[in-house]
């Protein structure tokens, strides 16, 4: 965060910044809470990447804000972790039915495309709020966010 700030084009990435913590906020994804005594929570941080286009041109600047998982307990903070990926035999089958039949594929890239996860009762995450954008309380208690 420190070395994207002193940028010129500082402004561009924090649209990016608050693009991301509004879809954040658009789905739900936290409630700001006080810190549970003993509880663990979780770190985050900025990624940030520039989308360029086919000359090398920035055509989007990209934010995200992701936990530092590695700080995780496992069997209290997850029970199990997946990633659902695509068999490169199902791309393949759905390019060669396209050929055969003469159809157009495409693309798409979808906006917090990985907010779809659902927490059980047993799965309480406490992470750090976004670096640079924390909300302060008053009393100077220190907020978390419970996904």
């Amino acid at each position: 965060m420190k070395e994207v700030k002193v940028r010129p084009d500082w402004p561009l990435w924090e649209k990016a910044i608050e693009e991301e913590l509004e879809v954040l906020r658009g789905a739900g994804t936290w409630e700001l809470v006080n810190a549970p005594e003993g509880a663990n929570i979780v770190g985050s941080k900025w990624v940030f990447w520039a989308k360029k286009d086919a000359a090398g041109n920035v055509v989007r600047y990209k934010a995200q804000l992701v936990t530092q998982g590695f700080s995780q307990v496992p069997g209290i903070d997850y029970f199990d972790t997946f990633a659902p990926v695509t068999w490169l035999a199902s791309i393949r089958t759905v390019l060669a039915f396209a050929a055969a039949n003469n159809l157009e594929t495409g693309q798409i890239d979808t906006k917090g495309a990985y907010l779809n996860g659902e927490l059980t009762e047993k799965e309480t995450i406490f992470i750090k709020q976004a670096p640079g954008y924390a909300i302060a309380v008053p009393d100077g208690a220190v907020l978390v966010c419970k996904l």
